[in-house]
C-alpha cells in the first residue's frame, strides 16, 4: 500500500528470488517499494548490475527499480510495450540501455548517467524527446531498419554505429551532433 516502507531508513538491501514476480508488484508510491531506501536489489543472492527484463513481462511498472544506484545496464526485450517514467528514477549508475521494443517512448529522458543506447532490429518508432536531457549520451548503436532525427542536436554524442539492418537514415538524423567524432557502418 501507500507508504508501506516509509521511514525505513536503515534498510540496505532487497532480496528477491523471482524477478518476474517482483516486476508484477504494483507499488502505489515510491516509499511503497523497499528499494526507495535500500537501493540495492539482489536476485537469488547476487547483486543486480546488468538487468534483463524477464521475457514474460510486458510492462515495467511505476517505481519498480527506483533508487537502484548499482544497476549499470538494462536490456528491454521486444514484447515490452510500456515502461513507467518513474520505473528507473534514481538509477544513477545506469550507463547502457538496450531496446528491442517496437516503440521507444521517453522512458529514460532526463537520465544524466546513460551514455550508451542500443536500438535493436525490432525498433521501428522512437518518440520525440525519447532521449532528451540524456546529457551524458556518448554512443548510439542502430540496428533498427530506419533512423529518424531522434538524436539531432545532442551535443554529447561522439560515436554512432549503423548495423547491417539499417536500410534508411532520414535527413537531419544527426544534425547538430557537434561532438560526433566516429561513425561505423556495417556493410555485411
Amino acid at each position: 500500500g501507500i507508504g508501506a516502507f516509509s521511514g525505513c531508513r536503515d534498510l540496505k538491501r532487497v532480496y528477491v528470488s523471482d524477478l518476474s514476480s517482483w516486476c508484477g508488484i504494483d507499488f502505489m508510491d515510491f516509499v511503497a517499494n523497499p528499494l526507495s531506501y535500500a537501493g540495492e536489489l539482489f536476485l537469488n543472492g547476487l547483486p543486480v548490475r546488468n538487468l534483463v527484463i524477464p521475457s514474460d513481462i510486458t510492462t515495467v511498472k511505476d517505481y519498480l527499480f527506483i533508487n537502484c544506484p548499482f544497476i549499470e545496464s538494462v536490456a528491454i526485450h521486444k514484447d515490452v510495450t510500456d515502461i513507467a517514467h518513474s520505473a528507473f528514477m534514481g538509477c544513477n549508475s545506469l550507463k547502457r540501455v538496450e531496446f528491442d521494443t517496437p516503440s521507444v517512448a521517453p522512458w529514460f529522458s532526463g537520465n544524466l548517467s546513460v551514455n550508451e543506447i542500443l536500438l535493436g532490429k525490432n525498433v521501428t518508432d522512437v518518440a520525440d524527446g525519447a532521449f532528451g536531457g540524456c546529457l551524458s549520451l556518448k554512443r548510439v548503436e542502430f540496428n533498427c531498419p530506419s533512423v529518424a532525427p531522434w538524436f539531432n542536436g545532442n551535443t554529447s554524442l561522439a560515436e554512432v554505429s549503423f548495423g547491417s539492418g539499417v536500410t534508411n537514415v532520414d535527413a537531419d538524423a544527426l544534425k547538430g551532433c557537434m561532438a560526433l567524432k566516429k561513425v561505423e557502418i556495417d556493410t555485411d
